[in-house]
């Protein structure tokens, strides 16, 4: 893997031409970071090259089908953890997601650091590709932290907290959904993500 991210070894497999997509992607975080709006189109794009390597048809659209946040154990047993919105409602979602973080940057009355993870706490509910959400992720938290001044992605390897952690990281994911799509604290107003819209009410007294 380290020879594929310096670029001493071609891709052999399709495993490999993922890695490839991202590390191109990331990359393109690193270096031109300033460049790339938190909007709906660049997702997309960021989606679409991530797969591009391994020219996966669906790379750069939304799910088609319905998807699930599964756990595989230790003894292999598979548990759904979460289940995301439906396919229909996602373009919705994305947007409105990236409204509601534009609106709270915009307010400078949130710090950056708990609006960072709120965001991609929503992102991973909407869950919102077939494939690559889990990259998606990992790459959207380095691209906020770096657009809010934060460069610790150049340091250390966000995939590996995130894996030596990972037990841990499926037990608060599930805690923070919990009442997520029942709409618990009536979040969804004038079309703002969910935790977001929370955020921004708790602001307010």
């Amino acid at each position: 893997m380290k020879q594929l991210f310096e670029e001493k070894a071609m891709p052999r497999n399709r495993d490999e031409d993922e890695i490839m997509g991202y590390r191109d992607v990331l990359n393109t975080i690193h270096e031109s970071n300033e460049y790339i709006p938190v909007r709906p189109s660049y997702i997309l794009q960021i989606h679409r090259d991530l797969l591009k390597r391994a020219d996966f048809s669906y790379g750069g659209h939304f799910k088609k089908v319905q998807n699930y946040i599964n756990e595989t154990k230790h003894d292999e047993a598979v548990v759904t953890r979460f289940t995301p919105i439906a396919p229909y409602d996602t373009p919705g979602a994305v947007e409105n997601l990236c409204n509601a973080y534009e609106q709270a940057i915009a307010n400078e009355k949130i710090d950056s650091l708990i609006l960072i993870p709120t965001f991609i706490c929503d992102f991973l509910c909407i869950h919102p590709f077939n494939d690559g959400n889990g990259r998606m992720n990992r790459l959207l938290t380095l691209l906020l932290l770096y657009k809010n001044g934060y460069s610790v992605g150049k340091y250390i390897s966000i995939e590996k907290q995130i894996e030596k952690t990972k037990d841990r990281y499926y037990d608060t994911l599930e805690e923070s959904d919990a009442g997520w799509h029942e709409e618990e604290y009536d979040l969804d107003v004038e079309g703002s993500s969910q935790d977001l819209t929370f955020m921004l009410r708790a602001i307010q007294y």
